[in-house]
């Protein structure tokens, strides 16, 4: 299609989109692509007009800023090259700038719903370009909030936001709260809390605060089909943390935006309506932007080795046919940085193997320029390889400038891979859906290679998210997603499932967590025998209330059966674990008693729900005395991350790749998220049983605290804890942790310790 005749298309949809406002979408999706195409082409004043005004028509002048900054640099429009055509944008665009800030058509149209003296609770869904977080912060500044709680899905998104809001002159009035224990001198007259759900709940532990404003992202996950990182069988349980914060914010938060990509809500006449009922007690509005793709997405696929970008054809080399030699082939063609999409770890590293043993692609290297964070990426490569090894394929792979990203690299390699990989070092980035989680990179171009998220098949809802990391706002017009697998766009056009909440519907079976927040309303008559059984068990157990409202995650019934088992505890088992106290007091909770968490373990493995750390617990090793999770805690709280990786290394002989894989599932999965919940809960229940038995104060009673802030935190000071959150490497985590007192850092840590002074201001 040559320019005229794409012109001639443009006017045509925005004539349709001005007699149908429902196109929107289609409008948007052409004025993108129209960009896309012409962006490097000579421009008149006259076509500079009218790009201008097509841009602010579509509700979106960014797209002209961008040519502008980008492509057409210099091409600026003289006042007396103005027209209607220029005078009308020049309008639209002033009445789309709050404060110094200019936001598109369809971010104002949300801001503008936020009024004073009203109650103003929504949930959006938008595309992932949209700008939901940016969003957010500008209600804030409108309404002029005083308490906010803002709720995020990982520690990394929490850490990020709160460094956007350091750096943000207009919140320097609000004291800002990342950690879960807080005490009333650390509050300010304005405050913003930034939470995890599980970090939210916490804080509910020993606290009760009434917010002006809360934000939930990420909301699809509390239905746990909509949860994207799962590669087991096994569910997460992260949904039930989702639900039971979200519950409470709508208790305790006057207004409210719930927010999260592309969900298809219920329509009003299914049969199953827990979520338009979860949307009607609540008094929630949906707004629905699903179809304003403000990047446009255009997927192609190869066919007989040729496939074509934009107006460019490219061809692959004549008998090409396995799926990793096309990936391969692909990234050496075509331009700009490429995310490769592969449905688990495995296939992360088979891909990056692939990639190294490739001959064109090691001559294509040759040819590339290094950007100018060369010495960064140098210094980075030699952190990782005196810490890690030359023989880890993380390493091995980005010697070649192919990067790696999945849940088993420590989250601050993470961080820098991405980093990297923005700047242009890294020339092409392998990813699981670790990418989907609210991280931000600037890939034009995205290939995917599985239609599964670990042995899960993708939903429609994936399969967008997923496309929607390619292309970035104010970056690109429009994203290439090149389909090797042939199903991924059937996917993305099937039916989508629509979200459901299963705490507002009499259809989904409650456990006793979800008993405890669901009204009576939606419950079935065997759930409210259940529910009184409950209540009953919990009379009986002499537990007073504020035991079951901490670590709700934990149900009511499993917190009986632990305290029964507690409260035939030996005078053997109470000497045990107050020479385990004791270790771990001496040591700063870098060491254990050996018997004495052997103890702790046999009191709570026969309740234990998660298998993997069930296994652990039970499999005995050496003489048998002791559980391999004994052994193994005793090392990491020793020797920390590597220390673990080294055991693996020299005691099993695992190869380097498989040792930090098995490290970091160990502790990023079993031990700071299932362990450290149950033992909080036996922790509570052993101090009350304690307090009672020996008639002291609960609070003046010690237990394992300091074992549950090494296993969650690495760190003890709420300096170690906020960068162990931010994703620092480890030395630094122990200096300002006061583990170490000398800064013995290498080159590398040098530079993350510079970078981070903001964030221990």
């Amino acid at each position: 299609m040559d320019r005229n005749e794409r012109t001639a298309h443009l006017i045509k949809e925005l004539n349709l989109y001005k007699r149908y406002p429902e196109r929107r979408g289609v409008f948007v999706k052409s004025t993108c692509d129209y960009y896309d195409a012409v962006k490097l082409d000579e421009l008149t004043s006259s076509d500079l007009n009218f790009l201008r005004y097509i841009a602010n028509e579509a509700g979106v002048p960014q797209y002209f800023e961008l040519l502008e900054r980008k492509y057409q640099e210099g091409n600026e429009i003289n006042p007396e090259d103005m027209n209607l055509l220029s005078m009308s944008s020049f309008l639209n665009e002033a009445n789309l700038i709050v404060t110094d800030y200019m936001l598109h058509k369809y971010q104002k149209e949300v801001l503008e719903l936020f009024k004073n003296n009203s109650v103003n609770r929504y949930v959006l869904s938008a595309p992932t370009s949209f700008g939901k977080t940016f969003i957010v912060y500008t209600i804030i500044k409108k309404m002029n909030y005083s308490n906010i709680l803002l709720v995020f899905p990982t520690i990394s998104l929490l850490s990020e936001n709160y460094l956007k809001l350091q750096n943000d002159e207009f919140f320097s009035p609000y004291k800002i709260h990342t950690l879960s224990e807080i005490n009333e001198d650390e509050l300010g007259e304005k405050n913003i809390f930034i939470y995890t759900p599980e970090r939210y709940l916490s804080f509910l532990d020993n606290n009760t605060s009434y917010f002006d404003f809360t934000f939930v992202d990420e909301i699809y996950k509390i239905d746990n089909d909509f949860i994207i990182d799962n590669d087991t069988p096994e569910e997460n349980e992260r949904d039930t943390a989702y639900r039971l914060a979200l519950e409470y914010a709508c208790q305790n938060s006057k207004d409210i935006l719930l927010a999260g990509p592309y969900i298809q809500f219920q329509k009003l006449d299914t049969e199953r309506n827990s979520f338009n009922n979860f949307v009607r007690v609540n008094k929630f509005t949906i707004l629905e932007y699903n179809d304003v793709e403000i990047v446009s997405k255009n997927i192609t696929h190869i066919d007989r080795n040729k496939f074509e970008l934009g107006n460019i054809k490219y061809k692959l080399n004549v008998g090409t046919s396995s799926l990793q030699d096309k990936v391969v082939q692909t990234i050496v063609k075509i331009e700009g940085n490429t995310l490769i999409y592969c449905g688990s770890k495995p296939d992360v590293e088979r891909f990056a193997n692939h990639m190294l043993k490739n001959e064109e692609y090691l001559s294509l290297l040759s040819e590339k320029e290094y950007k100018e964070n060369n010495e960064l990426f140098s210094i980075f490569l030699k952190h990782i390889e005196k810490k890690f090894g030359s023989d880890w394929i993380l390493y091995k792979a980005l010697e070649k400038r192919i990067g790696l990203h999945h849940a088993g690299i420590p989250k601050y390699l993470q961080n820098e891979i991405i980093n990297l990989f923005n700047s242009g070092e890294l020339l092409c980035l392998f990813s699981t859906t670790t990418i989907t989680e609210g991280v931000n990179t600037t890939a034009k171009n995205l290939i995917v290679t599985a239609v599964k998220k670990g042995r899960k098949p993708l939903k429609q809802f994936d399969a967008k998210n997923i496309a929607g990391r390619s292309g970035r706002f104010n970056v690109h017009y429009s994203g290439n997603v090149i389909d090797l697998t042939k199903e991924f766009e059937i996917i993305i056009n099937s039916q989508q499932d629509e979200i459901e909440h299963k705490n507002y519907d009499n259809y989904h079976n409650k456990t006793d967590i979800d008993l405890e927040v669901t009204l009576d309303e939606f419950l079935t008559n065997d759930d409210k025998r259940f529910k009184d059984e409950i209540n009953k068990a919990k009379q009986e157990s002499g537990l007073p209330d504020f035991i079951f409202q901490s670590y709700r995650i934990i149900g009511p019934l499993e917190k009986i059966l632990i305290y029964n088992r507690i409260k035939v505890m030996s005078e053997v088992e109470f000497r045990k674990i107050d020479r385990l106290k004791q270790v771990l007091s001496l040591s700063n909770g870098t060491k254990i008693h050996w018997e004495g968490f052997q103890t702790v373990v046999d009191i709570c493995r026969q309740f234990i729900s998660n298998s993997e750390l069930k296994q652990i617990m039970e499999t005995r090793v050496g003489n048998k005395n002791y559980s391999l999770i004994v052994v193994q805690l005793s090392g990491f709280l020793e020797k920390g991350f590597l220390g673990t990786v080294d055991y693996y290394v020299k005691q099993k002989n695992y190869s380097k790749d498989r040792a930090i894989s098995k490290t970091s599932k160990l502790i990023y999965t079993i031990f700071k998220y299932h362990l450290v919940k149950y033992l909080g809960v036996f922790d509570l229940l052993y101090r009350f049983h304690y307090s009672r038995v020996h008639r002291r104060n609960f609070d003046d009673v010690a237990g394992i605290k300091l074992l549950l802030q090494r296993l969650e935190y690495n760190a003890l000071t709420n300096t170690g804890r906020k960068l162990s959150d931010y994703g620092v490497p480890f030395e630094l985590v122990k200096y300002y942790d006061g583990v170490v007192n000398t800064k013995n850092f290498d080159l590398y840590e040098n530079y993350v310790d510079t970078r981070i002074q903001k964030l221990l201001e």
